[in-house]
């Protein structure tokens, strides 16, 4: 009986061997997972960095683009354009303004 516990305790050894080096392979193989996957996650991150920064400066861009817009709509609406139009593109003259008409003979 001595020698058949001392084969099951080897036995038991051996099995407990190969589950321990399963063990380590199956966690081995998860932290590569991990460190590839984190390894993308970082570029990704960059990359979304970089579209944020660049979303951004075209929101700049366009708040200060609004900003003329609206300047030159106050600009169009207010009564020194609609003169200078209404003389540029009109012909039309002021009340108190000195009007000289060249003849051609």
């Amino acid at each position: 009986m001595g020698s058949s516990r001392k084969g099951r305790r080897a036995a038991a050894r051996g099995n407990n061997a190969k589950a321990m080096l399963y063990i380590a392979f199956v966690v081995l193989a998860l932290a590569v997972v991990l460190v590839i996957k984190g390894s993308t996650l970082k570029s990704r991150i960059s990359t979304l960095k970089e579209t944020q920064a660049s979303l951004e400066e075209q929101i700049a861009d366009e708040e200060a683009r609004t900003k003329e817009i609206l300047a030159y709509r106050d600009y169009l609406s207010s009564e020194d354009y609609i003169k200078q139009a209404a003389r540029e593109k009109l012909g039309l003259v002021d009340d108190d303004d000195i009007v000289f008409i060249r003849r051609e003979e």
